[in-house]
């Protein structure tokens, strides 16, 4: 069997506007599809997504989110919300020591695999490279570390912009929340 835990943000969480969940957050499509692609049925993705949180609350959960769940790999996805946390006490660096500190705790458990993705851009036309210093410090950090790093990020900015905005929720409003397809 193989379990991973992803921790993040209402992104992971799959959160719509006004409340509620869309039906397939990415955690459990990515379990469907990785069950798919490997031929396995005893595979468990967690999504342990919480609407409102940082990257620094994902390492004060980690008792309850990972070590309690022992999972083989832990998927994490912080960046909207840490950001708007990082701005006003040192923007970029901020958030990278936020992130360093939870990726080295979990380093240092060393019972599963560190997965950080490099996640969605802002949702806002013009506005898509906001994250961009953010992304490249978060890829060199992580790069130092060896830690894996899907890039979701450039694949998102790779399309057209109004390709990549009919991907949220509310574009015109809410630069973070995907659609099911998103």
């Amino acid at each position: 069997p193989l379990k991973i835990v992803c921790l993040g943000t209402s992104i992971t969480y799959g959160h719509i506007n006004g409340g509620g969940r869309v039906a397939i957050p990415w955690a459990s499509a990515f379990e469907t599809k990785l069950k798919a692609a490997l031929g396995k049925s005893d595979i468990t993705v967690m999504n342990y997504g919480v609407r409102g949180a940082k990257s620094w609350q994902g390492a004060a959960n980690l008792e309850n989110f990972v070590y309690d769940e022992a999972p083989d790999m832990v998927i994490i996805e912080y960046m909207a919300n840490a950001r708007v946390d990082a701005e006003p006490a040192g923007g970029v660096n901020e958030y990278i020591d936020n992130m360093n500190r939870l990726v080295d705790l979990l380093l240092r458990w060393d019972q599963a695999d560190v997965v950080v993705l490099q996640g969605t851009p802002y949702g806002e036309a013009g506005n898509t490279h906001l994250y961009d210093p953010y992304m490249s410090a978060l890829a060199t950090a992580m790069d130092a570390k060896k830690v894996v790093q899907p890039d979701v990020y450039s694949h998102f900015l790779g399309m057209s912009e109004a390709a990549m905005l009919a991907l949220y929720l509310e574009p015109a409003t809410d630069h973070a929340h995907l659609t099911e397809a998103g």
